[in-house]
């Protein structure tokens, strides 16, 4: 094997050396050799750099990867969907790439009845900076079990990646290149708080549900539950795994189950996955700074009791990629069901999203590309939202609360939304369809709530962003250049001092241009713009 592979163009690491470059650097998906043969072009040391692979000791044995060139491959004697590594695991940045052939289970499962069994601080996976992690199955993933942590930090210069084999053409069998469904993800199951389980079970400390996709357990009674860090980390082409209930049962790119607000997610881009880019189950976990594009299904989604806090998410569909930016529910089943009061549903505090939906349907199920839905009881707080969307028919609505009836109750929204359990300030939507009203409940005008909200809505001919088609424009106008005046944004910073203080709705402003999350998006959005996919 040489020691310098042909990589694919379209990896992300590549794309964020590029963005910091400065100029107008495309990247492209094409197939062009720009490596060199070091045998041939540089001069011999007489002694070839030697690749420490991954190891770990379990059981009294000890087991380490095989060295292949500049590669380290991991077998699935090392690790399979069979074999739970209890031991911690380090992962050192190589020049070639980590390629697992079977999943990565990293602690002990417990199944429901062996809660007490879960340890305090159990197995970390450390994976160092500027690694490239490679799954060569479309049902391998990654998983980490509960009392156990990933810390994955990079930095902008040198991100993590976890990619596909296709993503390489050396490694690429088929000879089709990457795309969504070609392996996993990353599941996270943590001890943090969800609604799925009763309060009796969370008082006994035996909360205990099962994951969606594959078979492992999520829940406790842990709000600040710390399952690591995930921090400069990019996922791509993603979402795929075991179906154990048929279809709509498969992996998410990341999915967090009642993972803790002790964990940190922070500059994290989701490219192409098959199903929802991120989804938290219950728990949380604080999340900053995160591109999802070209998700097939939902962009971000929360469920069971999700509480933790987001900003500065930008998120863009593809063409025949995307479902919702967001679909938000609140639980299940009615939270008074499970013993608990109204207020157990999904209660979130996001701050400066952007979505950018399309007129397209996404190839996984027909859905259309849209913005933001809040359905099944869920509360939330909203500020500097913008969102688009150019279609004027069918069913790409950017702002819905969906109050239609689910199983035999209506699903609470509305109620919500009147009682100030939802609120929306300080955002803007610039759609052919703006808004859907519910069903359920005609005398709900959504667009007057929003107006009252002190939200402004425009239309898809009003120009909101600067020439780079993502960042929010200084001054938004109408088609024929006239200014328009926007809301206020919402000084979240006052609120609570998690939030970063802004002066602009949205994801990015277009006067940001060199911090780290500048770069992290322009790297990203180069990603998309290259993609087969793009719009």
């Amino acid at each position: 094997m040489l020691v310098n592979k042909v990589f694919k163009v379209s990896m992300i690491a590549g794309a964020l050396v590029l963005a910091g470059c400065g100029g107008d650097i495309k990247v492209k998906p094409t197939t062009v050799d720009n490596s060199v043969d070091n045998s041939v072009t540089n001069p011999s040391t007489g002694t070839p750099t030697e690749v420490k692979c991954a190891s770990y000791t379990q059981n009294g044995s000890t087991l380490t990867g095989t060295a292949d060139g500049n590669d380290c491959v991991y077998s699935t004697t090392f690790a399979s969907d069979l074999k739970e590594i209890t031991s911690d695991l380090y992962i050192p940045a190589i020049e070639g790439r980590h390629i697992f052939n079977g999943s990565l289970f990293i602690g002990a499962d417990y199944a429901p009845g062996q809660e007490s069994n879960i340890p305090a601080t159990g197995a970390v996976l450390t994976i160092e900076a500027g690694s490239t992690i490679v799954f060569s199955g479309n049902d391998d993933y990654l998983r980490v079990a509960r009392g156990s942590r990933i810390v994955a930090e990079g930095t902008v210069d040198k991100p993590i990646t976890f990619t596909s084999n296709e993503a390489f053409e050396d490694l690429d069998t088929v000879g089709e290149g990457p795309k969504y469904r070609d392996w996993g993800g990353i599941m996270i199951n943590g001890r943090g708080i969800n609604n799925k389980c009763t309060t009796a079970e969370r008082e006994a400390d035996s909360c205990s549900q099962k994951t969606e996709g594959a078979v492992s357990y999520y829940g406790g009674n842990i709000e600040d539950d710390n399952s690591g860090i995930l921090k400069f980390v990019t996922v791509s082409y993603a979402g795929s795994g075991p179906k154990l209930a048929g279809a709509g049962d498969d992996l998410n790119s990341l999915s967090l189950y009642a993972v803790g607000s002790g964990t940190t997610i922070d500059y994290v881009h989701i490219h192409e996955g098959y199903d929802d880019g991120v989804e938290a189950f219950g728990g949380s976990v604080n999340m900053k700074h995160l591109v999802l594009t070209h998700n097939q299904d939902d962009s971000v989604d929360w469920d069971e009791g999700y509480t933790g806090k987001i900003q500065h998410v930008l998120i863009k569909h593809g063409n025949q990629l995307g479902n919702r930016g967001f679909e938000t529910d609140g639980a299940k089943s009615s939270p008074t069901a499970q013993g608990d009061s109204d207020e157990s549903g999904s209660n979130p505090t996001v701050a400066n999203v952007t979505v950018i939906s399309n007129e397209t349907e996404s190839i996984r199920d027909g859905d259309a590309s849209r913005g933001i839905m809040m359905r099944e009881w869920g509360m939330g707080k909203l500020y500097n939202l913008l969102v688009t969307n150019p279609a004027t028919e069918g069913s790409h609505q950017c702002f819905e609360l969906n109050d239609e009836k689910d199983k035999v109750e209506v699903d609470g929204v509305i109620a919500n939304a009147n009682a100030d359990k939802i609120i929306v300030e300080g955002s803007v939507v610039a759609c052919g369809i703006n808004f859907k009203n519910p069903k359920n409940n005609p005398d709900f005008d959504l667009a007057t709530w929003w107006k009252s909200k002190g939200n402004i809505a425009l239309t898809k001919d009003h120009v909101v962003y600067a020439a780079d088609g993502y960042r929010t424009a200084t001054t938004m106008s109408d088609a024929e250049g006239t200014a328009v005046t926007i809301p206020e944004a919402v000084d979240v910073n006052a609120m609570d001092p998690w939030f970063d203080q802004v002066e602009y709705v949205g994801a990015i402003s277009e006067s940001d241009v060199n911090s780290d999350w500048a770069k992290w998006v322009d790297a990203a959005m180069s990603i998309a713009a290259a993609s087969s996919f793009a719009h």
